[in-house]
């Protein structure tokens, strides 16, 4: 399903979904700490619409909090059964020539509702990466196919024009500019069970209530590459993680270490 419109009003946030938790569920939260020296901010360059994008835009691929928390990693569960999902609502903004956030993830079968909020002509194109076979059964790291298919692409040719765009299919949703916007890049996830997050400015990040068990956690970056760790969330415990995107140094860490690919 496909609409466009102009808003009157744009309405942010999500459409909430509140879930009854079971007697043996827990809750599974945590931190991915980017143990590395951090990266130096840079800017790329703008190449046209000057006057309402600016000279340079902020390279926003990597974010570091100053404890190291890094920002917009996609948190999921392989190992849990696909769920029929009640249609929730999430909103987009193309914002001073940026995807506002950058990076979100919903359930299959939700809205997604973007604006523009900038008075230039934008556009949106999302390329299709479907999860390959067998990725919620193994360890591999080869979790999203290749991005051969175009999901949707809306043209906004004035401020505040809004697109709808009614999202089945789970996978990886590339964002990306035609318009010579080289620098709009933005990254949908799209999941068959409700059990995913986003982290936080701080790195921060937590799960729906899940029952008690072992887990295949996965964590995929735009610019870092994808890690899979065996997780265990119990009644019993607060199950908070610290998790360090890269090995540690000392080979024994290496070998315990989830690997990480680009």
């Amino acid at each position: 399903m496909r609409k466009i419109f102009l808003a009157l009003p744009f309405l942010l946030g999500w459409v909430l979904f509140i879930a009854t938790a079971p007697n043996n569920a827990a809750r599974l939260k945590g931190t991915i700490l980017y143990n590395r020296t951090v990266p130096l901010p840079k800017t790329l360059p703008v190449s046209r619409d000057r006057a309402a994008c600016g000279s340079a835009i902020a390279d926003e691929a990597v974010l570091v909090h100053k404890k190291g928390g890094l920002q917009n990693v996609l948190i999921f569960i392989a190992n849990i059964a696909a769920e029929k999902l009640p249609p929730l609502a999430l909103n987009l903004e193309i914002k001073a020539c940026r995807f506002q956030p950058r990076v979100l993830a919903l359930g299959a079968g939700s809205e997604l509702t973007i604006r523009n909020a900038d008075a230039v002509l934008h556009d949106v194109k999302a390329r299709w990466r479907p999860f390959t076979e067998g990725w919620n059964e193994t360890s591999t790291l080869n979790i999203f196919g290749d991005a051969t298919e175009t999901a949707f692409s809306f043209a906004f040719p004035r401020k505040n024009l809004v697109a709808q765009q009614k999202l089945e299919k789970p996978g990886l949703l590339q964002l990306c500019s035609d318009l010579g916007h080289d620098w709009m890049n933005g990254y949908i996830l799209v999941m068959p069970h409700r059990y995913f997050a986003v982290t936080d400015a701080e790195g921060k990040f937590q799960l729906p209530a899940l029952p008690a068990g072992r887990y295949d956690l996965v964590m995929w970056h735009e610019t870092l590459g994808l890690k899979r760790q065996i997780v265990e969330a119990r009644l019993s415990d607060k199950n908070e993680l610290l998790i360090k995107w890269f090995p540690d140094d000392s080979p024994a860490a290496n070998q315990a270490d989830s690997a990480a690919t680009n």
